[in-house]
């Protein structure tokens, strides 16, 4: 898996920029030197003077003129009523319940995968704000497997996010990047020189209630690690205490079967501000929950995905990170959420 960042070096890889009914796509990084601007998805390269300049006014890529890189109109990201072909239809490009009453643009294709471009640069500074809790005390028993090279079992409950959805190796497009998940145990895999036996569960449009009525699709008795990735499906109809209690209760069921079972809550991505079902704050509300919940439990680790995720928006902009436009997230999204879940692994 390509790195996000080389803190020691300044080096930033495969970056992605979009261009949104604007010609400037931000940076998440004061530039030093840009090596190269290219497509993953066409296998373009684009050059300096012909499709791009950078701007350290506004630390940005802009698209020049005549550019070969992807654009997005304006009027492809508000689609009108009578252009708008509503999800899950053949063809689809909108979805309904815009905060405002109007459509959103919405693929859960390959569509914003191919209007990426990736950049590889160094950085003047790495001066993001999110520092990621080692918790090195934390889920003594998997680590201890990890050192023995012993098979790992782990199991993942999640939704369409966890299930792989809009990572382009699970839509079949190129460049084939594997779903967070794979990323994840793939790469411990490589790190530890151990074996992982995985089992995803993670089903699209579930929530966190969804293990409780179906346990026989999850509960293993020999599980070392069960990770549980909720929240997106949750976030307009759960309160927080209502989504700790279900995770609790996920919790308390496996521990019953399999006592030395450890757990990975991963504090999820936030959605479109613009959509009705991802309402602004609920994902930080849910973070914190979690965040109390894990804190002191020497069997559960928080993977604060949330925190990491936002604070890269802020910088970068929604349209970045999400592969169907409004809660999941591209390939670029799906290394960061590799990447955090990594960091409960590397040195302090």
């Amino acid at each position: 898996m390509k790195y996000l960042w080389n803190l020691e070096k300044k080096l930033v890889q495969a970056e992605n920029c979009i261009f949104v009914a604007d010609s400037i796509s931000p940076l998440l990084f004061p530039v030093r030197q840009i090596f190269r601007v290219y497509s993953e998805f066409s296998g373009l390269e684009f050059f300096e003077g012909l499709d791009w300049e950078y701007s350290a006014a506004h630390n940005a890529l802009i698209r020049m003129e005549n550019s070969r890189m992807p654009y997005i109109s304006s009027e492809k990201m508000h689609p009108k009523l009578s252009e708008s072909i509503l999800y899950p239809a053949k063809g689809h490009n909108a979805i309904p319940e815009a905060l405002d009453g109007s459509m959103l643009i919405f693929d859960n294709s390959g569509f914003f995968g191919s209007q990426g471009i990736q950049i590889d640069y160094e950085a003047e500074e790495m001066n993001l704000s999110v520092k990621i809790e080692n918790q090195q005390s934390c889920l003594p028993f998997f680590r201890k497997k990890l050192i023995e090279k012993s098979k790992i079992n782990i199991t993942l409950l999640g939704d369409s996010i966890s299930e792989g959805y809009n990572a382009s190796a699970y839509i079949g497009q190129p460049p084939y990047l594997q779903p967070w998940i794979k990323l994840f145990c793939s790469e411990l895999e490589k790190r530890f020189n151990c074996y992982i036996s995985l089992k995803n569960r993670a089903i699209n449009g579930s929530g966190s209630e969804f293990p409780l009525k179906y346990p026989d699709y999850w509960q293993k008795k020999d599980c070392d690690l069960l990770i549980i990735a909720y929240g997106m499906n949750d976030f307009a109809s759960l309160t927080p205490e209502q989504y700790i209690n279900n995770i609790d209760k996920i919790v308390k069921k496996q521990l019953a079967i399999a006592s030395n079972c450890e757990f990975i809550l991963v504090a999820s991505m936030s959605g479109n501000a613009n959509w009705k079902h991802t309402p602004t704050g609920k994902d930080l509300l849910f973070r914190n929950a979690l965040a109390k919940y894990c804190a002191n439990k020497k069997n559960m680790a928080l993977t604060d995905l949330n925190s990491c995720w936002n604070e890269i928006q802020k910088r970068k902009g929604f349209y970045a990170l999400t592969g169907n436009g409004v809660n999941h997230p591209n390939d670029y999204g799906h290394r960061i959420y590799a990447s955090v879940m990594l960091e409960l692994f590397n040195k302090p």
